[in-house]
């Protein structure tokens, strides 16, 4: 569709002959002001020229033949440019979207493997705590009649 649309904002450009319309209103500033913009960046011209006074310096057989053409593709250029710049923001959306999902999936890694090292250390923390026990037990053991009142529990 907007390669359809170029082609025909092309052939309008075409059609308006913008050459000679400079040499015939050279040294008219705002005239030759506006149709350089024309010449130069044709779509920001059209965009920019919200009154359409490029129609202002066609002749009047060509402002005839002309005018509506260059107000419909102004306008259909417009809803296009508009179209994209949605579908630019929808895109960006869904690029932060993905982007927040990978993040949560990151996350979500990152709390499992905290939670199996915090398992791995309670399992010792058990062992640990096994190991005291049998090591106080031991040494009541040896000593006999001692009793070891300050065990870890």
């Amino acid at each position: 569709e907007i390669l359809l649309l170029n082609t025909k904002l092309s052939k309008l450009k075409e059609k308006i002959e913008i050459k000679p319309l400079l040499k015939k209103f050279h040294g008219a500033n705002k005239a030759e002001n506006l149709l350089n913009n024309y010449r130069n960046n044709f779509f920001n011209a059209l965009v920019e020229d919200k009154e359409l006074e490029i129609l202002d310096f066609l002749e009047s057989e060509k402002k005839i033949f002309l005018g509506d053409e260059i107000a419909n593709l102004r306008r259909e250029y417009l809803r296009l440019r508009s179209e994209e710049k949605s579908l630019s923001i929808n895109k960006s959306i869904e690029d932060m979207e993905e982007f927040l999902k990978k993040k949560k999936y990151n996350l979500l890694e990152v709390t499992k493997r905290i939670e199996g090292e915090n398992k791995k250390l309670s399992k010792f923390d058990e062992r640990y705590r096994a190991l005291l026990k049998k090591i106080v037990k031991i040494t009541e053991d040896i000593l006999g009649n001692v009793k070891i009142i300050d065990k870890i529990s």
